[in-house]
């Protein structure tokens, strides 16, 4: 009998190389709320209760309405909070939950819980990262399966989809400021996304060099994401010297260009950092580190109503200006949204959902596995980091008042992280005694 040769291919991906439609804004908000609607009602859907994450912001609080009302005034709905106000979002959340009339429940995060779950994080997830914020939602569908729900409706897909992140307008503004890049007021622009800036000239001229690089080649592929990508890439200033020679000649970055289709280098400057953004952080860390593995940690589904192939391919099709209208994201979900959420919820800015960091791992009620892993000498045994420098950033981390960056954070956990995953799939593991005993009976 022949042999037949095994091939694989793509079936389907993202197109945002498409003719975008007319701006027909009421025809296009109709056929929003069509295929959102069938999205809904596929992922509803269950020989089992479906319940709803709901985190206070449009996408999440959008999908809580369209089900709630396909189900009848039936929907449950499970919220993270956090002990600590900079990271809360539970008065947005209350607001929603009261005007949908959801039967709601919060599950309330404080520094000593993230810590003690980042190792069943790492567990799960089996990659390192440099955030924790997966660690609530482990939390969350433990809590949720306990509460006999195993199919939960969440927002992922729709800041990628809609054109929602900072990221999205860094690109349009820094396209503008490439035009004439050696202009004094259009790098100001950015101010308009992060108010907090300092107006001094030192803060202005820290500004352009931290968000200009790359404005004589504002067509390469990778434009959007070189700031973001430059700002991670400082965590290598913390390997340690033999370990950063052995993987000197490798490029991250380039290894992730090489898998993007030719197609996609000849798109619009926001259209390639959307494929870009769905390709690495939206199916690397969004969808599978942050969640199906914390999902399925509980044996909880995720539906993702967002990534809907008809809502992505209608997305695709609409103007940009209809999804980034100036400076404002998601433009034309917002109108869709009128009415079905809470106002306050349509008014109120972008807020990135994030956890503590420092407070979880080197923090007063940090777990004891953070202060044996974090020790120089558990950190030079592993070998990755360098032991000295991340002595003097647990220290500067450490230190009351001290004012945390977030490159430094990021950096501890990637440092953290790191050494659970040695922890948990390089340490030799003891053989239980039974296993030796049984050998050595069988040998005899």
């Amino acid at each position: 009998m022949a042999r037949r040769a095994l091939t694989l291919q793509r079936y389907w991906d993202l197109d945002f190389g498409v003719t975008p439609d007319a701006a027909d804004a009421p025809r296009l908000l109709e056929e929003l709320g069509a295929v959102l609607d069938r999205a809904v009602r596929l992922r509803l859907r269950a020989d089992v209760p479906v319940a709803a994450y709901l985190s206070g912001g449009l996408d999440s609080s959008l999908l809580c309405s369209l089900a709630q009302e396909q189900l009848g005034g039936t929907l449950r709905t499970f919220s993270v909070g956090f002990a600590h106000a900079r990271f809360d979002e539970r008065t947005h959340q209350a607001a929603v939950a009261e005007q949908l009339r959801t039967e709601h429940r919060v599950v309330e995060m404080r520094d000593g819980d993230i810590g003690a779950l980042v190792p069943g994080v790492i567990f799960h997830a089996e990659q390192a990262m440099m955030r924790s914020a997966p660690a609530p939602f482990l939390r969350l569908s433990g809590w949720v399966r306990d509460q006999g729900i195993k199919v939960v409706l969440t927002g992922e897909g729709s800041d990628e989809m809609f054109l929602g992140y900072d990221l999205f307008k860094e690109t349009k503004v820094r396209q503008f400021w490439a035009r004439q890049p050696a202009s004094k007021y259009r790098p100001l622009l950015l101010r308009r996304l992060y108010p907090t800036l300092s107006v001094s000239q030192q803060s202005v001229e820290l500004l352009r060099e931290f968000f200009g690089t790359g404005l004589e080649t504002p067509d390469a592929l990778a434009f959007s994401h070189l700031v973001r990508w430059g700002n991670s890439g400082r965590i290598l200033r913390f390997l340690a010297p033999e370990f950063a020679a052995k993987v000197a000649d490798e490029d991250p970055m380039a290894s992730v260009l090489a898998t993007v289709p030719e197609a996609v280098a000849k798109w619009r400057p926001l259209a390639r950092a959307q494929y870009l953004e769905a390709r690495t952080l939206l199916s690397g860390y969004l969808l599978s580190a942050q969640g199906d593995r914390m999902l399925l940690g509980n044996a909880v589904e995720g539906r993702f109503p967002f990534l809907d192939t008809g809502v992505m391919e209608f997305a695709a099709r609409v103007p940009e200006r209809l999804r980034l209208r100036g400076l404002d994201e998601k433009y034309l979900l917002k109108r869709f949204s009128k009415g079905r959420v809470p106002a306050s919820i349509l008014e109120r800015s972008k807020f990135p959902y994030r956890a503590p960091i420092a407070g979880a791992l080197v923090g007063p009620d940090a777990p004891a596995w953070a202060r044996e892993l974090l020790a120089p000498e558990a950190v030079a045994a592993t070998g990755v980091f360098d032991a000295r420098k991340v002595e003097r950033l647990v220290a500067k981390l450490r230190a009351p008042n001290s004012a945390e960056s977030e490159a430094d954070t990021m950096a501890l956990f990637a440092v953290a992280s790191t050494q659970l995953l040695a922890h948990h799939f390089l340490k030799p593991k003891p053989v239980p005694q039974a296993d030796v005993d049984a050998v050595q009976l069988e040998a005899a």
